[in-house]
């Protein structure tokens, strides 16, 4: 009896490690310039296709929540169950220094476009704004949600660098500890028979 709990709760904590990807965008002051990351992949399989289309470089433009990592020229998606209509008052800065892996995206209040061909790879991204600050750029210190079905992204934009967090475990770690459990618990059982 105790085995079978111990497999039921290692299963629903490893389902729950894996359930829900979040894409996070940072933004933050450090030595006179600002910085931006953003990493996850993304599942857009609760979005609506609504055609295509082509941006030329990575820029942001607070006034419209527009975020995008380097020249896109991809799919759009629509129906956000929730999205920040700005996160700022500037118009459009275009990065000094933007690197991507093999997929960009652009990101604005009402839709998301990826490369074409993306099939939910991690999006790694970096860039920077030199002699810069938040309130230059027009960004307001805050944290900005896109939310839909199936996934979300959240931007954080702060006047310091980013907190790493503590890591959480992996589904096999999980997995490992609870099958450790489990052997521990019938091999108690087995003696308390004998």
């Amino acid at each position: 009896m105790l085995c079978r709990l111990l497999i039921t709760v290692t299963m629903l904590l490893v389902m729950a490690a894996t359930s829900h990807a979040v894409m996070i965008i940072n933004i933050y002051e450090d030595k006179g310039k600002v910085f931006a990351d953003a990493s996850g992949a993304l599942d857009v399989s609760g979005l609506r296709p609504a055609g295509s289309r082509t941006f030329n470089s990575a820029s942001i433009r607070p006034l419209g929540a527009l975020f995008i990592t380097g020249p896109v020229d991809g799919n759009i998606y629509a129906d956000f169950t929730s999205a920040p209509l700005s996160y700022g008052t500037e118009f459009t800065t275009h990065f000094d220094n933007a690197s991507t892996n093999d997929f960009d995206f652009a990101l604005t209040n009402g839709y998301l476009t990826i490369d074409s061909g993306y099939a939910g790879e991690v999006f790694d991204f970096s860039g920077s704004f030199k002699s810069s600050s938040l309130a230059s750029l027009g960004l307001d210190v805050g944290t900005y949600n896109w939310e839909w079905s199936s996934d979300s992204i959240q931007m954080n934009i702060t006047l310091t660098p980013p907190v790493e967090p503590n890591p959480t475990p992996e589904p096999a770690t999980l997995i490992l500890l609870g099958s450790g459990l489990a052997g521990l618990a019938a091999t108690r059982k087995k003696a308390n028979k004998a």
